[in-house]
């Protein structure tokens, strides 16, 4: 058994630990909040700090700039850069909370996501080209190491920051001196970890030997030494199927052990552009589906320790809830990929909305059940949120390939932020709860089992308007 791609696998894994800096906002949002507060500007306040957040969404909204960049540079190089921003960012939030929270929002915000675009898609389409036939299961892999980061980070950073685990005020921010004090240099403390897992991820990191000329011009999708020569069909990178591609590949024929494994071959034979993509139903339903996913999943991230405080006196309690649900949702990842690879895309999501809706509406019941029964139901969120990162990009890859795919994060509605102090917090829980059960129908109005026909439909169009031809030949020996 080969463990290259095992262990490239393991490498997009640890690139996406780095990158889960981000993810640990809702536990590091009360410090943030606080220093400002007490240091910088006196009138700010925590919904104000949720621009941070809500400007690295803005950010990772291009993350498609991140897939041409690889396309254009490679993906090794556009990762290498990606990381060089995005850890930058991290240690120049070190001042700029010095400073002002617009400065804050710029730099942690707006620069922070930069370098996330750069990288964030380039892991899960190379593992999913490793593994071809199991996108999910590989796209969960990879994105459980996102979703795992609080698990070391949320501890690291609360016993770093509140070590004696000192209360808030009864207004939900900190003002002792030493825990102030210590907040700007628990970015560095950030900066160097995910530095670390990134640098570790790299050395890792490889790609299948047929992506060997994708800095060429010429298309990828299909490497000619497997193809044997005198083909009396034209080939060209794009209207390959299934059927086509084990007709021209004579996998008896290709003995050379440095040639690509046809599986890997067969990954690339099918690419729909964003021309395309927009004219499917199958993409207006995705879309929608990501957005109900994501707002829930966004205010949950965010308000989770806040919402909290206002029911549990315990910093490293709340920061421990933090850790144990995003265990959840690490684990989630993976076991929700696999169930999908082996059930469908759509009874997946369908439960995890389900669930997800339920445990919304009932959120603010916690103050009743205490401190299980909260981290309980935040765990229980936590589960639900691979509907975006896991089920979602993989049906992306299988309706409409690999090529160009990339996971967009839609902005996160500020109003939300500002409602909360009118409706409070059962009324926000209400409006979430709202969103996921418009993901429900939307789900179940999503055709699944016409995937092949828009594959063979689109395959049909390429094929009468080939992009290249590399020449019609007759069948013969090498």
């Amino acid at each position: 058994m080969k463990i290259r791609p095992y262990v490239s696998v393991f490498g997009c894994f640890l690139i996406h630990f780095g990158l889960g800096s981000f993810v640990t906002f809702g536990n590091i949002n009360p410090y943030l909040t606080s220093y400002l507060k007490n240091r910088v500007d006196e009138t700010v306040t925590k919904e104000q700090v949720s621009w941070v957040l809500y400007t690295f969404h803005v950010g990772i909204s291009f993350i498609h700039f991140g897939g041409w960049l690889g396309l254009q540079v490679g993906r090794r190089k556009a990762m290498i850069f990606g990381s060089c921003c995005f850890i930058g960012a991290i240690v120049a939030t070190h001042w700029s909370i010095k400073t002002s929270l617009a400065a804050t929002i710029i730099v942690y915000g707006a620069f922070h996501s930069f370098g996330l675009v750069c990288v964030y898609g380039l892991p899960v389409v190379t593992a999913i080209e490793w593994f071809p036939e199991k996108k999910s299961l590989a796209t969960g892999v990879v994105a459980s190491g996102f979703a795992a980061c609080p698990v070391l980070m949320n501890n690291v950073q609360t016993f770093f920051v509140n070590p004696n685990n000192l209360n808030p005020t009864s207004d939900g921010y900190f003002d002792d001196p030493d825990i102030l004090d210590a907040i700007p240099s628990v970015f560095l403390l950030t900066a160097g970890v995910h530095g670390c897992f990134l640098f570790v991820g790299l050395l890792l990191y490889s790609e299948p030997k047929s992506r060997g000329n994708e800095n060429s011009n010429e298309p990828d999708a299909v490497d000619l030494k497997t193809i044997k020569p005198n083909c009396q069909e034209s080939l060209t990178s794009s209207n390959l199927d299934q059927k086509g591609l084990e007709n021209t590949v004579d996998t008896k024929e290709v003995t050379n052990e440095n040639s690509p494994r046809p599986e890997l071959v067969e990954s690339k034979e099918f690419a729909v552009t964003p021309q395309e993509a927009l004219k499917s139903k199958q993409f207006y339903l995705l879309v929608i589906t990501a957005v109900c996913s994501f707002h829930s999943l966004t205010f949950v991230n965010t308000f989770y320790k806040i919402f909290g405080q206002s029911l549990i006196q315990d910093d490293k309690f709340l920061a421990t809830v933090g850790s144990v649900s995003c265990v959840f949702h690490a684990v989630s990842r993976v076991l929700i990929g696999l169930i999908q690879q082996k059930s469908s895309y759509k009874s997946t999501v369908l439960i995890l909305f389900g669930m997800k809706t339920v445990l919304l509406f009932t959120l603010v019941a916690t103050s009743i059940g205490g401190k299980v029964m909260f981290l309980i139901w935040v765990c229980g969120l936590y589960v639900t949120f691979p509907i975006c990162f896991v089920c979602v990009p993989a049906v992306i890859s299988e309706v409409f390939g690999t090529k160009y795919t990339g996971m967009s994060s839609i902005v996160w509605p500020v109003i939300f932020t500002e409602l909360i102090p009118i409706l409070g917090w059962f009324g926000m829980f209400c409006i979430m709860a709202v969103f996921s059960s418009i993901g429900i129908l939307v789900t179940m109005l999503f055709p699944e089992t016409n995937h092949q026909q828009l594959k063979t439909s689109i395959t049909q169009k390429k094929t009468e308007k080939p992009e290249r031809n590399y020449g019609s030949i007759s069948p013969g020996e090498n």
